[in-house]
């Protein structure tokens, strides 16, 4: 093996690691009180189960999407916190950008309105 070859096997074990990471800041710990506690830290015997889970699905090479499916259909809806859609974006980001995209929409459908109302008064004084 090469320094290239394990360069590149390298940054391919850290990138699984922060998509697991990533993910297990997403799933909500089942056996805590707080609502938003990831099973990211967690050290209780359901979290460390969860995150078993996490690696095999990593490990067999399912994308996030189908993580986040089959967390749903093993723990329940309830037990994803934030979940991300293939783009990369979270809920709160695609919310974010539906509403940028409607406000630019809007904005560029009433620019003609007012811009021909302006027009109208100021050519048809009388």
């Amino acid at each position: 093996m090469d320094k290239e070859e394990i360069r590149q096997a390298l940054k391919q074990s850290q990138n699984i690691e922060n998509r697991r990471i990533q993910i297990a800041n997403s799933v909500r710990c089942l056996d805590c009180s707080n609502m938003n506690s990831s099973i990211e830290h967690v050290e209780s015997p359901i979290a460390r189960n969860q995150r078993n889970v996490v690696n095999t699905l990593i490990r067999k090479g399912y994308t996030d999407r189908e993580i986040y499916e089959e967390f749903s259909g093993i723990f329940g809806k309830h037990s994803i916190i934030d979940v991300r859609y293939t783009d990369g974006y979270s809920k709160q980001q695609m919310q974010k950008k539906q509403i940028k995209s409607a406000l630019v929409c809007i904005s560029t459908l009433a620019t003609p309105y007012i811009g021909y109302k302006l027009l109208k008064k100021f050519l048809f004084k009388k």
